[in-house]
């Protein structure tokens, strides 16, 4: 759970966000971590991208962990 996303997804969630250090960053841990699911809020919209990636702003989710 991140307030960002890592820049690959936040390029597709729109192309004009500027890449910076931090997803950078996120980019990268994205790239070396296993993970089932993102949770990200900085957007401003509800949606799900590439199936792992979940931007919440408005509902909220209980989390389940194991």
């Amino acid at each position: 759970m991140t307030h960002c996303a890592p820049t690959s997804i936040q390029q597709k969630l729109d192309r004009n966000y500027t890449p910076d250090r931090l997803t950078d960053f996120l980019q990268m841990v994205k790239q070396r971590c296993q993970f089932d699911c993102w949770f990200l809020g900085h957007y401003h919209r509800n949606c799900v991208v590439d199936d792992r990636f979940i931007v919440q702003w408005e509902q909220m989710v209980e989390l389940q962990w194991e």
